[in-house]
């Protein structure tokens, strides 16, 4: 049983999907380049009549380092990947109103093999 005091915590987090657009390059105040995408996950269902239903999540992947210049390199819009990271969030204060904000700092960014289908191009 847990008796106070400093105590361990876990923030990790796994995503398998699709990339929404071309990474891009981005600078943090300080000047460290990193990259920055998007990425979808979707789950798929039926409902109690048999219909199939379909719901898509969006997120906000930041890369750092060199598996920010992979990912730049490497990783266009559509490709599936699997991002291993840490939720991070943080406040935006635009004209007097704060926001805030949600993303995934990866720590890992894994290529996934494309799908190949026989419609599909062969890169």
């Amino acid at each position: 049983p847990y008796k106070g005091g400093p105590m361990n915590s876990i923030n990790k987090v796994i995503l398998i999907g699709h990339v929404g657009a071309d990474p891009k390059s981005a600078l943090t105040k300080d000047g460290k380049t990193y990259a920055t995408f998007s990425l979808a996950t979707s789950r798929h269902w039926k409902n109690a009549d048999g219909k199939s239903n379909e719901s898509t999540d969006w997120h906000k992947i930041n890369v750092w380092g060199k598996q920010a210049e992979n990912c730049l390199l490497f990783i266009k819009k559509g490709s599936p990947v699997c991002v291993e990271g840490r939720i991070s969030t943080y406040t935006r204060e635009d004209n007097g109103k704060k926001t805030y904000h949600i993303s995934i700092s990866a720590d890992d960014v894994v290529f996934l093999p494309s799908p190949k289908g026989p419609n599909q191009n062969q890169h």
